[in-house]
């Protein structure tokens, strides 16, 4: 039985924490909606910040009152809100849409077209298993569900040693070296695979981004799977630019498939992947300028100022932003692409790109509305 000295307690402390989770929840609405620098002097960031040490990190103990006000109030009605609003965007991306340079993820075929060589080469292929002497035993291979062992060759150098299944020679192998190349091009850190032949004597027991490869880069990757059969080779090689170019038709009819932009002798220039990769003809465009208020994210159309010649600057640093849109001859047009470049002085530098056009039209109707 609760006394009623009790009850009036417990009622006060429900009461507050309904009053402190709306005020905590009107807080967090003004300050979404409230302007926000969208660019800062170092955008684009292409190099993720270092992890900063978490060694010193103290526990502490959560007020049951604010807990209970953030969970039953702030945190639904936050939920709720996003729910209904257009999808969240990925947060570890940069203002041009990429992902930076990070522990786990590193820009390179996309950005910087790597070499047949290199990208045959993948991580690295200058160290695999020395043919000569024996292989030591060192242990087994504790993770998946392929069998292996852990081996040192004579420079003792150490390596998990992977079977293929016994009636499906090249198989397993082949598929681990193949994709390692793909997955390294595209950015990630992958193992260095080799494809190696030995006899059971050599083998003693110890003490202990899809759309930028071409149709030659994919054969040349491929080609590093090894197989005994070309045929193998030529059908794993068609599959694979048939799904690539599958994929590239598929997203590139959603939207203007204009990619690494750029100023180019006071140009705005940019690639049109679907007539670089012969998916379609090429796009008919136009390109009208605005000011960009990086502050408050105001967009004034700039008078005269059509093309990809990038307007004449006031001085001093501020933003521009060039919309692309296809012309009415395209028929069904895709969404918008909107390119931020940065002034100072005579220079100009590209430093956001947005692919959607929801932010556009709200500004262009509040526009016709002043």
């Amino acid at each position: 039985m609760v006394s009623r000295k009790q009850y009036v307690l417990d009622t006060r402390r429900v009461a507050l924490a309904g009053v402190i989770a709306v005020v905590l929840g009107l807080l967090a609405e003004a300050q979404s909606t409230g302007g926000t620098t969208k660019f800062y002097p170092d955008d684009p960031l292409w190099r993720e910040p270092e992890p900063r040490t978490t060694s010193q990190v103290a526990v502490r103990k959560v007020d049951d009152l604010y807990d209970f006000g953030e969970n039953r109030f702030v945190t639904p009605r936050g939920q709720e809100k996003a729910r209904k609003q257009t999808p969240i965007p990925a947060g570890n991306i940069n203002t041009l849409g990429e992902v930076p340079d990070s522990n786990w993820y590193t820009n390179r075929h996309s950005l910087r077209r790597m070499s047949v060589a290199e990208l045959q080469r993948g991580p690295g292929k200058a160290t695999p298993p020395d043919p000569n002497g024996a292989w030591q035993i060192v242990g087994a291979k504790s993770n998946g569900v392929t069998p292996g062992i852990v081996i040192d060759d004579r420079q003792t150098h150490r390596y998990v040693l992977k079977f293929d299944p016994p009636d499906f020679p090249e198989l397993a192998s082949a598929a681990d070296v193949i994709f390692s190349k793909f997955f390294y091009a595209l950015g990630y850190n992958t193992p260095e695979n080799y494809i190696v032949h030995f006899r059971r004597e050599n083998l003693t027991l110890g003490k202990g981004i899809i759309i930028a490869f071409s149709d030659e880069e994919i054969r040349a990757i491929v080609e590093t799977g090894e197989f005994t059969d070309n045929r193998t080779a030529e059908w794993i090689t068609d599959c694979l630019i048939k799904r690539r170019d599958k994929i590239a038709r598929t997203w590139l009819r959603k939207l203007l498939p204009f990619d690494r932009f750029r100023v180019e002798d006071g140009m705005l220039a940019f690639d049109d992947l679907s007539w670089i990769y012969r998916l379609f003809q090429p796009h008919s465009y136009d390109v009208r300028w605005y000011s960009y208020d990086n502050d408050h994210g105001i967009l004034q159309p700039l008078p005269n100022a059509i093309g990809t010649k990038i307007p004449a600057a006031n001085g001093g640093v501020g933003y521009m932003a060039a919309v692309l849109k296809c012309t009415l001859a395209e028929g069904h047009c895709r969404k918008p692409v909107t390119v931020f470049v940065r002034f100072s002085g005579a220079t100009f530098e590209v430093v956001g790109v947005a692919r959607s056009s929801t932010d556009l039209e709200q500004r262009e109707a509040g526009l016709r509305h002043e």
